[in-house]
């Protein structure tokens, strides 16, 4: 009856998604959002496209520079995310764990991981008419 209604209603409330970071086209959105639109094959495209294809796994940079056939960045992790607007609060939700050795790229991110983690709100401004 009624309390199983009441625990199917929270989970699907759970697991229906928040936010979800999507790449087509080097367009990076979130939630059909414009955020970034890296240049074509740049540092910052390479970079994104390689931890976009890998979603919640802990990824390390030099296995990620061994992959793409690189010495290394000449840009920082920090820089490449700040480049590709993943800065501030979409950082906290999308790559709170990135440093010089690793990331992890969190996406998509459900209700429920939201409220459990205690992300912040997103507040997001749409780039489509901006240069880069």
């Amino acid at each position: 009856g009624l309390v199983v209604r009441q625990e199917t209603a929270r989970v699907e409330k759970d697991n229906s998604l928040l936010y979800e970071m999507t790449y087509l086209g080097r367009e990076i959105r979130i939630n059909d959002i414009l955020v970034a639109k890296p240049v074509f094959m740049s540092e910052n495209d390479e970079f994104f496209a390689y931890i976009y294809e890998r979603p919640w796994v802990k990824i390390s940079i030099d296995e990620m520079k061994k992959d793409l056939q690189i010495a290394d960045f000449k840009k920082s992790v920090a820089s490449m995310l700040a480049d590709l607007n993943i800065t501030g609060s979409i950082r906290k939700i999308f790559a709170p764990n990135a440093s010089a050795k690793a990331i992890e790229f969190r996406n998509p991110i459900t209700r429920g991981f939201a409220d459990k983690n205690k992300l912040p709100d997103l507040k997001l401004v749409d780039r489509s008419n901006k240069k880069e």
